[in-house]
């Protein structure tokens, strides 16, 4: 009996692209959990990526703009992907326990380009390439880089905020990192993290990269744009955040900087766009659409060697290896909680006594995986009180940035600078602390001394730990894999390694020279009287 013309285009069509249903299907399966963790960080408030759910549409809206170029090419095998999906697989299992989303986010890269490159063909791939490798912009970066981007952005956009107040005629300082003190403000402006301009900049080079690709321009011309568009962020947010400075002065209220900063953010992008296409507009780069003069194939059957279909069988294999590999394993954050020896910390010492404080269930879940404890000391001759936060985690998103929450809180950073503490018991140590000078806006100053520990190893800062834990477990997957033997002995040794995070708070009672030596003293005082300090 023959067969109807429309079975047979369906068993040729399933014939040709069963492999990509199947690399389809993994990619859901494995990364569902990464996919979900996107989707909550867009929808976060005043996080860095609300524009990423439109990303996936951008990239669809690319290959749509592509199709009569794409409809050029058979479907055929290439073996050049294959390498990719396979260095995929200890990237994808290493970054699956240890809940690494910068790994994570890595392999699939590599399985997504992998996977068109094995089973679409070497034509094809390089058509998609630009609309594959632009789905990383929905990806969140890692919070090493996050946090050191932003506060670098942060002081440059709050110094041209003030520098545009002066030369407006309205005489302001910059205070510390984030503040704009003036006698013309209602209230010193605190620069947040959410108005430190790198959410802007995001953004601006997300749809800066899509405007590129989609014009037809000399290389050059697009560079500049794109180099363009890194200063324009920073100088219009800088802008927007005087103009939230002129709501306060002009009016005389709060109120209306508070308001008028809720939507601004919305403004200052629409701007960044108007200069950014009048500026491409002003260097003939606005000719938008994708040209179409490309090679065509002589036939439209897709020509598959037998090394080929190997290639094929082997990619295929790699991700069903995979998708055993996520199936069975259990992350580290869930079987690796940090603990904390709380007998052995102890509650008071000399003039000193202690009551510990409930930590708020938003701080317990946003800390994940760590165990810790807020203690809160006074000082029975002066009255001073110290608080001290301490954590304990075996995974680096267990750490949050101080230079991130404070500003983040209200408060403002006027000064930060790194300090030695030098320990002699229970045993020498000598600690690489940050100092952090904390103004409220009420004007109420206060002091942070804070370090993150490993052994006798520390660190002043949160990209410091977050880097020297993930140099661990990139040692930790060598050592795995090149003694592979030896993994359950390996594994005990990860597991019960963990890092620990102190931080001291006063609020300022006297000169900042005595504040600070008083709390180093007590900082001091407290580890003398802690005989597990260090190896808990």
């Amino acid at each position: 009996m023959k067969k109807s013309p429309n079975t047979s285009t369906v068993h040729r069509m399933l014939r040709v692209g069963w492999p990509g249903i199947v690399a389809v299907l993994v990619i859901t399966l494995l990364y569902r959990e990464e996919f979900a963790f996107y989707w909550q960080d867009w929808n976060r408030k005043d996080g860095y990526y609300s524009h990423g759910m439109l990303v996936p549409l951008i990239v669809i809206y690319m290959v749509w703009a592509n199709r009569k170029r794409l409809a050029a090419h058979a479907v055929t095998r290439a073996w050049y992907g294959t390498p990719l999906i396979l260095a995929a697989v200890p990237i994808y299992v290493f970054g699956k326990w240890t809940d690494s989303g910068m790994l994570l986010d890595t392999s699939l890269m590599l399985v997504i380009i992998g996977s068109v490159w094995s089973f679409a063909g070497s034509k094809i791939t390089r058509i998609l390439l630009f609309p594959l490798l632009y789905l990383m912009f929905m990806m969140p970066l890692p919070g090493t880089v996050l946090d050191e981007s932003t506060m670098r952005i942060q002081m440059q956009s709050t110094r041209v905020a003030s520098a545009i107040l002066n030369t407006t005629g309205y005489a302001s300082t910059m205070v510390g990192a984030n503040e704009i003190h003036s006698v013309n403000l209602p209230e010193p402006l605190v620069v947040g993290v959410a108005c430190s301009g790198f959410k802007l900049l995001i953004a601006l080079m997300t749809f800066t990269a899509f405007f590129v690709y989609m014009i037809q321009a000399p290389t050059w011309k697009r560079a500049l744009l794109i180099v363009f568009a890194v200063p324009l962020s920073v100088f219009i947010n800088s802008l927007r955040i005087a103009m939230i400075g002129y709501a306060g002065i002009w009016t005389g209220t709060a109120e209306a900087m508070h308001e008028f900063h809720d939507w601004s953010g919305y403004l200052g992008l629409a701007i960044c766009f108007l200069v950014l296409f009048g500026f491409a507009k002003l260097i003939k780069a606005n000719k938008f659409g994708i040209r179409e003069d490309v090679e065509t194939t002589s036939s439209t059957a897709a020509e598959t060697t037998p090394a080929r279909k190997s290639a094929s069988a082997i990619s295929v294999a790699a991700l069903l290896l995979m998708l055993a590999f996520g199936l069975t394993i259990t992350p580290l954050k869930a079987t690796a909680k940090g603990v904390l020896p709380r007998t052995e910390i102890t509650k008071g010492f000399g003039c000193w006594s202690s009551e510990d404080v409930v930590v708020a269930d938003n701080v317990v879940q946003a800390l994940k995986t760590a165990d810790v404890l807020q203690r809160v000391f006074v000082n029975g001759n002066d009255g001073r009180r110290i608080e001290l936060f301490m954590e304990a985690a075996r995974d680096t998103n267990a750490f949050h940035n101080p230079m991130m929450c404070i500003p983040g809180s209200g408060s403002g950073i006027s000064n930060t600078e790194v300090i030695p503490i030098e320990i002699t018991k229970p045993r020498p140590v000598h600690i690489h602390a940050t100092l952090i000078k904390v103004s409220d806006l009420n004007g109420q100053d206060g002091y942070i001394i804070h370090w993150y520990m490993i052994g006798s190893d520390t660190f002043p800062t949160t990209s410091d730990i977050r880097r020297h834990m993930r140099v661990l477990q990139l040692q930790d997957m060598y050592r795995t894999i090149t003694h592979f033997s030896r993994r359950a002995e390996l594994r005990n040794e990860m597991r019960g390694r963990q890092a620990y995070w102190y931080r001291f708070y006063t609020d300022a009672f006297g000169s900042e020279q005595d504040d600070v030596a008083a709390l180093k003293s007590f900082i001091v005082g407290l580890i003398e009287h802690n005989q597990s300090f260090g190896e808990q």
